[in-house]
């Protein structure tokens, strides 16, 4: 398959909402183009759904190795494709270090009571900063291994304060090391 160049809904990136959606589609031509005949399986998200929709409606099928108009232009195909808040705002995330570090008025340090834990880990998290420069939506990418630690990283990313501009993600690595 072959699509155009794809834009995630506004909304629900804004939103941080993502889903998957099963459809079947039948084949307009013998060129590859489709449309979609029906949902079999909502994300849950109208917006969703009907980004998928108009996706696979612009998108072009290659056509398998001994396919035949004339025998299989009424057959139904199944298909799903998931849409990703995570894999969006990774692509969105701004590369340029010194961009971040201009807006940045505000990075906390790690919170002390990790030190009485006496637990190690490392927990990636990717937080999204809105229009007025705080944090409002941390994900977890990578676990520490701990729900304590975990906890005291995401307590900390949430007390991130930026210039107010355009919204943006970014991601930060917490280490604990107990010495």
């Amino acid at each position: 398959m072959t699509s155009p160049a794809f834009k995630y809904p506004e909304s629900a990136f804004a939103g941080g909402k993502e889903g998957t959606v099963g459809y079947q589609y039948r084949l307009l031509d013998d060129s590859g183009r489709v449309s979609v005949n029906c949902i079999y399986r909502s994300s849950g998200d109208a917006e969703i759904d009907l980004a998928v929709v108009r996706r696979v409606n612009v998108s072009v099928y290659y056509t398998l190795k001994g396919f035949d108009w004339s025998r299989d232009a009424s057959r139904v195909y199944q298909d799903t494709q998931t849409l990703s808040w995570t894999a969006e705002s990774r692509a969105r995330t701004k590369s340029d270090e010194n961009s971040l570090i201009g807006r940045l008025i505000y990075e906390p340090p790690l919170p002390p009571p990790y030190l009485l834990y006496k637990f190690e880990g490392a927990a990636m998290l990717r937080g999204r900063v809105n229009e007025a420069g705080a944090v409002d939506v941390v994900s977890m990418l990578r676990s520490s291994g701990d729900t304590h630690l975990d906890a005291l990283a995401m307590a900390s990313m949430l007390k991130y304060k930026f210039k107010p501009g355009e919204a943006f993600t970014f991601d930060r690595m917490f280490t604990f090391d107990y010495k």
